[in-house]
């Protein structure tokens, strides 16, 4: 059974400091069970959830890809 990452995931810190903690492309396939390669291409043809450069690194914010999982859900 897959790990599940909450959507509610955050980094350690201060109330000022705390967030919620950024995704990798592997803790997003983990959590969708889908394979890495899946994620990868729904980033190419504007499919997933919305990512984020950080530096070379690709991020997701939980609270975006809840929110992408809630309008697959209405579609």
């Amino acid at each position: 059974m897959p790990t599940r990452i909450s959507a509610s995931a955050t980094t350690p810190g201060t109330s000022e400091e705390r967030g919620t903690r950024l995704w990798t492309a592997n803790d997003l396939a983990r959590y969708l069970g889908v394979p890495i390669n899946t994620i990868y291409k729904w980033r190419s043809t504007g499919e997933g959830p919305p990512a984020y450069r950080v530096g070379r690194y690709l991020r997701f914010d939980a609270v975006d890809v809840a929110d992408w999982l809630e309008k697959q859900r209405s579609e």
